[in-house]
């Protein structure tokens, strides 16, 4: 059922019909048109009736701020304060295969030292300083792509400043 508020006149322009067509319909018992005490023109649609009211506001307020929102992330966008999902993705992507594949040449690249000590100590220290070096590295490049929060927990967990 739709409720229509406004004359008869504008109802039948609503409907592509005359005045006298849609007047008549308002009379007519069983025509799915009838006027409330009220003067609201009740309109029968066929579809039975939820029994839930749609608040239009709400719902346009919620759009507008959406609308907002992403005109903001737009903005933040544009001046460089806010970064595009897929472009973190493919930098940190592109990080993150550096390091792996730096990790992975670590033992070819210092067998060779470690096979020489005789000390646990010493080969600890050799091994431990070239993760470190990887880890500094893979902190140069999130550094580079400008989401390093400044914070340098791989030089503060050695106590000294980084190799490289």
């Amino acid at each position: 059922m739709i409720e229509f508020h406004g004359t008869v006149r504008e109802l039948a322009e609503a409907r592509n019909e005359t005045e006298r067509q849609t007047f008549r319909e308002l009379k007519r018992e069983g025509s799915g048109i009838k006027r409330r005490a009220d003067g609201v023109i009740e309109i029968e649609t066929g579809e039975e009736e939820t029994g839930q009211v749609i608040n239009f506001s709400e719902w346009r307020a919620r759009k507008m701020k959406e609308d907002a929102l992403k005109s903001q992330r737009e903005r933040e966008m544009l001046e460089g304060q806010l970064l595009s999902r897929e472009e973190v993705i493919s930098q940190l992507g592109a990080a993150f295969h550096t390091t792996k594949t730096s990790l992975l040449t670590i033992p070819t690249a210092i067998a060779g030292i470690v096979a020489v000590e005789d000390d646990a100590h010493v080969c600890k220290e050799i091994i431990e300083g070239t993760i470190r070096e990887t880890l500094i590295e893979l902190q140069a490049q999130i550094a580079r792509i400008g989401i390093a929060d400044g914070s340098d927990e791989i030089t503060a967990e050695a106590g000294r400043s980084p190799m490289g």
